[in-house]
């Protein structure tokens, strides 16, 4: 975020956008499908179509837009949550 980097970025080819090939080598080894990047929170999926999971990481001055808000289904640390739409993680033993 950073960086300056915004917008969907595809990570396989034939489509590979060319400016992943300079995004930290510590997410290029999760081999996402796409890396989704905004001014205050970036979203690694890595899975694409009908289902989805990954990690989204929020920037250090995020402020929530609502109530209602849902960072991810699993706190990993501060401003790291991962997310999944088939995966519930929401409970403490998992």
């Amino acid at each position: 975020m950073k960086e300056g980097y915004k917008g969907k970025y595809k990570i396989a080819w034939p489509d590979k956008h060319p400016d992943t090939e300079k995004f930290p080598k510590e997410i290029l080894a999760l081999k996402p499908s796409f890396i989704t990047v905004y001014e205050d929170r970036m979203f690694i999926e890595m899975l694409g179509g009908q289902s989805f999971y990954g990690v989204v990481a929020y920037a250090e001055d995020f402020k929530e837009p609502g109530k209602r808000f849902h960072h991810g289904n699993k706190k990993l640390i501060n401003g790291l949550w991962f997310y999944s739409d088939f995966i519930d993680l929401s409970k403490e033993d998992n």
